[in-house]
C-alpha cells in the first residue's frame, strides 16, 4: 500500500513497475480487506460481504497500478508476473464429472480474480522453453490434446493484426513484433 501511494503522490522519474508477483500481491489485498474489517477470513463478511469487499478492493489495486504516471505525466509500463497453475478440465456427464485428462495451464491467482486481472491487461504472455529448447513468449491461447494455454495479446482482431504467437523471450524481440505487426504511433498517424 505505501509503495503505491508513493508511486502515486511522490515525484519520480520511474517509467516501468514490476509487481512480483501479483499471486502475493492478491494474498496481500486478501490479508488487508481482512483486517480493515475485522475479519479472520474473507469468507466471515456475512452474506457474500466479504468477498464483494475482496473484489471492489482488488479491482482498484489493478486500477491505481495500471494508471501509474511519473512526474512528467507519462504512464508508466506496468509487467506483472504470476506463478502458473495446472487445473484438471472436467466435463459435466449427466449428473456427475469426469476428468478429461487435460490440462488447464494459466495464472495462480484464484479463477475471479484472475478474471479481474486478464480483462484489465492488453497482454498475458506465457514464458516457456520450446522444441528446440529456445526461450519464447507465448502471446495467445493454444489447445493442445495435453493442454490449454492461457495467453492473450490485444490487438487489432478487426483489422487481422496480432502479434506472432511465438516471440524470442527478449524485450527487443517483442518490441520488435509489435512495431512490426502494428507500426510506430507516427505510422499510425500518417495512415489516418
Amino acid at each position: 500500500e505505501n509503495v503505491l501511494d508513493a508511486l502515486e503522490t511522490e515525484d519520480h522519474q520511474f517509467m516501468t513497475v514490476v509487481v512480483d508477483t501479483v499471486d502475493v500481491l492478491f494474498g496481500m489485498c486478501l490479508k488487508h480487506v481482512c483486517k480493515k474489517y475485522g475479519w479472520n477470513d474473507v469468507g466471515d463478511g456475512a452474506f457474500g460481504k466479504g468477498w464483494r469487499a475482496l473484489e471492489l478492493e482488488w479491482t482498484d489495486r489493478i486500477v491505481r497500478v495500471r494508471n501509474l504516471r511519473n512526474k512528467k505525466g507519462k504512464k508508466m509500463m506496468v509487467v506483472l508476473l504470476s506463478h502458473e497453475r495446472q487445473e484438471m478440465i472436467r466435463v459435466r456427464r449427466g449428473s456427475s464429472e469426469m476428468d478429461t485428462g487435460r490440462f488447464k495451464i494459466t495464472s495462480a491467482l484464484p479463477s475471479k480474480a484472475r478474471g479481474t486481472l486478464h480483462a484489465q491487461v492488453d497482454m498475458v504472455i506465457r514464458c516457456e522453453m520450446n522444441e528446440e529448447n529456445k526461450r519464447v513468449m507465448r502471446t495467445r491461447t493454444s489447445d493442445t490434446p495435453a493442454a490449454e494455454i492461457e495467453a492473450k495479446s490485444r490487438g487489432d482482431l478487426a483489422g487481422g493484426k496480432e502479434l506472432d504467437e511465438f516471440i524470442d523471450l527478449s524485450w527487443k524481440a517483442l518490441h520488435q513484433n509489435f512495431k512490426k505487426k502494428f507500426g510506430t504511433k507516427k505510422e499510425a498517424a500518417d495512415a489516418k
